[in-house]
């Protein structure tokens, strides 16, 4: 008998000894995981910390009607500037323009570039581009005498899409609705993504779009 509780004794002591090492092991564990966890966030902190500021800015320098011919024409001139104010080069840029409602809704598909042969420019922190953008407008897609076209630049890398300066033409007048050579109001970016997204909801078709994501973008000051 006394044999008997002395082997339940040691089988229990080991037990328990078994259980302590456990329990330690799994406490040092949890430490350490923690410890690993917080490491890893602090190098992703400093990672984002050292990389690079990305912002952009846009700026109308002037609008202007030229070459009116009321009702059936007249050409919409923008002084049209992106500024830098980021750390980052820009690069592969890009000005736009395309017709839109009052509410900046996209009416045509394919944003139009404007410059020359599709031709891309780079820009430092710090500097400013200015595009010279022409858009000659007469009665189409769902013009009649009023036309409201948008303004924008995007660049390819890193990947950014400014908002949109939205410009009122008077066809019949031949002049700026409200007289805003500085635009009716700033919109807010839109990819083409989006922009393909939209059209297809406003003409009722089903959107190829719908399973592709939307790029990232920066959104300039209003």
């Amino acid at each position: 008998m006394i044999q008997h509780s002395k082997s339940s004794l040691i089988a229990n002591l080991v037990a328990a000894g078994a259980l302590l090492v456990s329990v330690v092991a799994l406490i040092v564990s949890f430490v350490q995981t923690q410890r690993a966890l917080e490491i890893s966030q602090a190098s992703l902190d400093l990672s984002r910390s050292q990389q690079p500021s990305l912002d952009a800015d846009t700026e109308v320098y002037n609008g202007w009607i030229e070459d009116a011919t009321p009702p059936d024409s007249a050409t919409l001139r923008v002084s049209y500037a992106l500024h830098n104010t980021g750390e980052e080069q820009l690069r592969g840029c890009l000005t736009k323009w395309g017709y839109t409602t009052l509410d900046g809704a996209p009416i045509m598909y394919y944003a139009t570039i404007v410059e020359p042969g599709g031709e891309v420019w780079a820009l430092d922190p710090g500097h400013n581009h200015e595009s010279q953008v022409a858009v000659t407008i007469r009665p189409e897609y769902e013009i009649t005498s009023i036309a409201y076209v948008t303004v924008w630049f995007e660049c390819r890398a890193p990947e950014i899409t400014t908002s949109r300066t939205l410009f009122g033409v008077d066809l019949a007048a031949g002049a700026l609705i409200d007289e805003a050579a500085y635009g009716l109001s700033k919109l807010p970016a839109m990819s083409s993504v989006e922009r393909g997204v939209a059209l297809d909801e406003r003409y009722g078709r089903a959107s190829p779009w719908a399973e592709y994501t939307i790029p990232p973008f920066v959104e300039d000051a209003e």
